[in-house]
C-alpha cells in the first residue's frame, strides 16, 4: 500500500516560483522608477544650463554634420571660442592742412662797425648815399656818482656764475680825458618835408652775460631791431612805450633760440626794453623819424655820414646827463660839432 505524499510538501514548489515572480517584477519596477528619476534630473539640469548659456548663433546644415557635438556640463558656464586675431594694421589717417607753408628760419645778420662797446650802428646810413658828414664828440663836466654793483646778478643762480668779478651799473661810461659814451645824436630838426627810405640793415641787440648790449641804440621808425639770446638761460624781450603809437610785446626767448625781431612804428627817446625774467636788465632804443643818428662810443665820439646839404638842429641825449642842441651846417665835406654835458648836481 503506497504511503499518501503530505500536501504541504506539494504546494511548496509553487510558493517558491510565485515569490521569485513577485520579486523579479518588484525589481523590474524599481528599475523603472529609478530610470524616470535619471531622466527629469537630467533634463533639469539642462535646462538650467541653457538658461545661462549665451545664445549662439544658428548653424547650418554643413557645421552641424562636420562639427562633433558640444557637451555641456551642469555647472559650468559655455565659454565663447576666442576670436581670432586680426593682425591687419587701419589705414592712416590723411589730415589735410589748408595752405601749408615751410616756417622761414631768419639768418642772423652780422653786427655792423660798432660803438659803445661793439654792436650798436655807427650810423642810421640813411638818404641817398651821398652828402656831407658830421663828426664830433661828446664830454662830460663834472664828476659822476660811483656805479654801484649789481647783487642781483650774483644772487642769480644761473646769471652769478658767468662772472668772476662783481657787475656794476653803467649810468656812466666816461673815457680818461672825459669822453662820454652812449649819448644818442640825431637831427633834431631841419629835415620837415622830407622822407628817407628806412634802412635795410636790422639794429643788433644781444642778451649776454645777462646783460643787453649794447645799453643805449638808436633805430629809425619801423625799421627792424633784431635781439639775440647768447646767454644759456631764457629771457624775454618787452618793451614798455610810452607812446600810443608804439606797441608793448613780451616774447620769451630760448637760450640758443632764432632772433626775434621787432620795430616801432612812432619817434620816441627812448623806448625801454626789460627783460622779467632780470628785473635788472633794460636797453634804451632811440626811436628817431630819420636815418641821422648815432651813439657815442667809449671815447665820446660819433659820426653821422651821408647827411644831405642843409642847416639843422642836432641835439645830444644823455639818460642822466641830459640834453643839449647844436647849430650845424652841413655841405659837401665834413663837419664837427662838439658837445658838453654836464652831471646833474643832484
Amino acid at each position: 500500500m503506497a504511503t499518501p505524499t503530505p500536501k504541504s510538501t506539494a504546494i511548496r514548489p509553487l510558493w517558491v516560483i510565485a515569490f521569485a515572480l513577485v520579486t523579479i517584477a518588484v525589481c523590474l519596477v524599481a528599475l523603472v522608477v529609478k530610470k524616470q528619476s535619471s531622466q527629469g534630473s537630467l533634463a533639469q539640469s539642462n535646462s538650467s544650463d541653457q538658461a545661462i548659456e549665451p545664445a549662439l548663433p544658428p548653424e547650418s546644415a554643413t557645421q552641424k554634420t562636420s562639427q562633433k557635438p558640444r557637451l555641456v556640463q551642469t555647472g559650468q558656464i559655455a565659454k565663447p571660442a576666442p576670436a581670432k586675431p586680426n593682425h591687419e594694421l587701419p589705414p592712416p589717417i590723411d589730415i589735410p592742412v589748408a595752405n601749408e607753408q615751410p616756417i622761414p628760419v631768419e639768418t642772423p645778420t652780422p653786427p655792423t662797425p660798432s660803438v659803445s662797446g661793439g654792436l650798436a650802428p655807427l650810423t642810421g646810413r640813411g638818404g641817398d648815399q651821398s652828402g656831407g658828414t658830421i663828426t664830433g664828440r661828446v664830454v662830460l663836466k663834472g664828476t659822476p656818482p660811483p656805479e654801484k654793483v649789481i647783487e642781483a646778478i650774483a644772487a642769480d643762480v644761473n646769471c652769478g656764475k658767468l662772472y668772476s668779478q662783481p657787475v656794476k651799473t653803467q649810468f656812466y661810461t666816461v673815457s680818461t680825458d672825459g669822453g662820454l659814451a652812449d649819448v644818442f645824436i640825431f637831427i633834431r630838426s631841419g629835415l620837415e618835408g622830407k622822407s628817407f627810405a628806412t634802412p635795410s640793415t636790422p639794429v643788433m641787440i644781444d642778451q649776454t652775460g645777462c646783460l643787453y648790449q649794447p645799453y643805449i641804440v638808436g633805430a629809425m621808425v619801423k625799421q627792424k631791431i633784431n635781439f639775440r639770446n647768447s646767454d644759456p638761460v631764457l629771457h624775454n624781450i618787452h618793451p614798455t612805450p610810452a607812446s600810443q603809437g608804439n606797441r608793448e610785446i613780451n616774447k620769451a626767448q630760448m637760450a640758443g633760440g632764432p632772433p626775434i625781431g621787432i620795430s616801432f612804428d612812432t619817434p620816441e627817446l627812448p623806448v625801454r626794453v626789460k627783460c622779467d625774467v632780470h628785473p635788472w636788465m633794460f636797453v634804451y632804443v632811440y626811436v628817431a623819424d630819420n636815418p641821422f643818428f648815432a651813439v657815442t662810443d667809449k671815447d665820446g665820439n660819433f659820426t653821422i655820414a651821408n647827411v644831405p646839404p642843409g642847416t639843422y638842429t642836432l641835439e645830444a641825449i644823455h639818460r642822466k646827463a641830459g640834453s643839449a642842441t647844436r647849430g650845424v651846417e652841413v655841405k659837401d665835406g665834413t663837419v664837427q660839432q662838439e658837445f658838453t654835458l654836464e652831471v646833474p648836481s643832484n
